[in-house]
């Protein structure tokens, strides 16, 4: 053989040609199997690490003219451009590369990226509508500009549209497609938090959705437009959205406006023709900005224009998006709006507590939280363990009767804090000790729950702010009271904060963000203590932000 080659064993340097690994002391020039698959693996732990980085602390998409980010987390760049890239001044002059899929990273003052080279599209692409049906899994094809490929184990039809909702298509934009995923997450389990609002302005749905093609707003300050179409500087206080439209995509608006209706409507389409239609005349006004608001949907591809006030009187007036006052929506916002309804049709939820839980489950002075919760949660069951002027240490003797749940609230402390009960300290927890402190009691009631359900779920809520000055003469008291053993009603609730923080359960702090406080209370109210429908409805949306942490 003309390429055979001697090895002698006693050679310590082998031919060139020859492949060799680490041995002992000799270093080979190869990598071994086992060398390979520790670099994969920790190579597929660090993209592991940046896939979860993206999916829980995802903050929205940046570009390089907003303002800078104050949140820590991570952004989308939107806007790139071939190497070095498109600079970001508000993001640490992180660079964006054409071609990559990038995310920058905040960690305090700090600004860190990652980016991967995008799924590169196969030459000569057929357009979707010339597609031989059906295609096979990797078939690629390009629908409204974008690059789109049949997902592995699928099979696609004419009747399978491209979208980011399509069970079949999926987009070779890596980085859409992570978005998708994150999306999916928050969508799925039915609650639009912040996350996932941000995700909708983006376009990134959860399958259940049916999207329309994709339209943005471009706001143009100090400019607007006039009824023949032109774009006019403005020395007062308009600007003018101008959104892309689609034949046939309906859009939906609100918003303030001022001006002779003559002059400056409030909404305009100009088609591919430069013709424009008046959608919507203008204010009467010349000075006082007037609210509007309608649908409009085309029949021809053309751009919207919406005229809009910018003082800070209107311009907050409509904030879907925190964009500004008049906000162009679509119609599957209203179903995203309408799948705030969390479906738990197997999760039970067990409200603890004193009279605030009690009075508002039998609605004396207003609906209690729990019921507004479950106007928004179907939850399967919904019980209340609770009972007037109880301590702790009462509702815990009340306990007997209980039955497991999935989930457990304790709303608790305001007695306490009027009876007296010694707060201890957090060892008379962490040690299960039984001498009647505050600590002491609040261990008892968690060990009671997990007695019932090893696997509970169990919400830690603070009291509300009290303040019986206004209502009475006789012992009146506030949150920032002494009582009988020297502490205020914050120390109880300091307490319940620090078993949250040390054991990791879900706190909804109601005394801190609930804005009942010893000035207003007496709008939130009854008697200082117990609250109006709006009162409670503020307690419900606290409760239900800790709940969504772990549902």
């Amino acid at each position: 053989m003309d390429e055979q080659v001697t090895i002698i064993i006693t050679d310590t340097i082998p031919p060139a040609n020859i492949a060799t690994i680490d041995k002992d002391q000799l270093v080979g020039n190869a990598v071994s199997k086992e060398q390979y698959e520790k670099g994969k693996e920790e190579q597929d732990k660090k993209l592991a690490e940046i896939k979860e980085q993206v999916e829980s602390d995802f903050k929205g998409v940046i570009s390089p003219t907003d303002p800078a980010p104050t949140e820590d987390g991570s952004y989308k760049p939107s806007v790139s451009s071939a190497d070095p890239g498109t600079n970001y001044p508000n993001a640490g002059n992180m660079k964006a590369i054409k071609g990559f899929s990038t995310m920058f990273y905040k960690k305090g003052t700090v600004w860190t990226k990652s980016e991967e080279e995008m799924a590169k599209a196969a030459q000569n692409l057929t357009a979707f509508e010339a597609l031989q049906f059906p295609a096979t899994a990797g078939t690629q094809a390009v629908y409204q500009e974008a690059i789109w490929q049949v997902k592995a184990g699928q099979q696609a039809t004419a009747s399978d549209i491209p979208s980011y909702t399509s069970t079949v298509w999926i987009k070779v934009d890596k980085a859409d497609n992570l978005l998708s995923k994150v999306s999916e997450n928050s969508v799925g389990n039915k609650t639009i938090s912040t996350v996932t609002d941000r995700i909708i302005r983006n376009n990134t749905f959860d399958q259940t959705f049916e999207i329309p093609p994709r339209v943005d707003g471009l706001l143009k300050t100090g400019q607007y437009i006039k009824p023949n179409g032109t774009i006019t500087t403005s020395t007062g206080t308009r600007q003018t959205i101008e959104i892309q439209l689609l034949a046939g995509v309906t859009a939906y608006y609100k918003g303030y406006n001022v001006g002779a209706s003559s002059t400056v409507p409030n909404v305009v389409f100009v088609n591919a023709s430069s013709v424009a239609t008046v959608v919507l005349a203008g204010a009467a006004s010349t000075s006082i900005a007037e609210p509007y608001e309608g649908n409009y949907t085309p029949t021809v591809n053309g751009t919207l224009y919406i005229n809009t006030d910018t003082r800070p009187a209107y311009i907050d007036k409509y904030l879907f998006y925190n964009d500004s006052s008049a906000i162009l929506t679509l119609s599957y916002r209203q179903k995203m709006l309408s799948a705030n309804r969390l479906d738990l049709e197997a999760t039970s939820i067990a409200y603890c507590g004193d009279s605030i839980t009690r009075y508002g489950l039998d609605q004396n002075y207003g609906k209690g939280f729990q019921l507004v919760i479950q106007e928004s949660v179907k939850f399967k069951t919904s019980t209340t363990y609770a009972t007037g002027g109880f301590t702790l240490a009462q509702l815990n003797g009340s306990s007997t009767n209980w039955v497991s749940h999935d989930i457990f609230s304790l709303l608790i402390g305001i007695n306490d804090h009027r009876l007296a009960t010694p707060l201890g300290a957090l060892t008379d927890f962490d040690n299960a000790t039984n001498n009647g402190t505050f600590y002491a009691e609040l261990r008892k009631y968690v060990d009671k729950v997990y007695s019932l359900n090893p696997k509970a779920v169990m919400i830690m809520c603070t009291p509300t702010q009290v303040n019986t000055f206004p209502f009475t003469t006789t012992n009146p008291r506030n949150s920032f009271t002494k009582n009988a053993v020297n502490c205020d009603l914050n120390d109880y609730a300091e307490a319940i904060r620090t078993i949250a923080r040390k054991y990791s359960f879900p706190l909804a702090d109601l005394f801190n963000d609930a804005n009942q406080n010893i000035l207003n209370i007496q709008q939130l109210t009854y008697e200082g203590v117990h609250q109006f429908s709006e009162g409670y409805r503020r307690l419900a949306n606290i409760i239900m932000n800790a709940i969504n942490k772990v549902i």
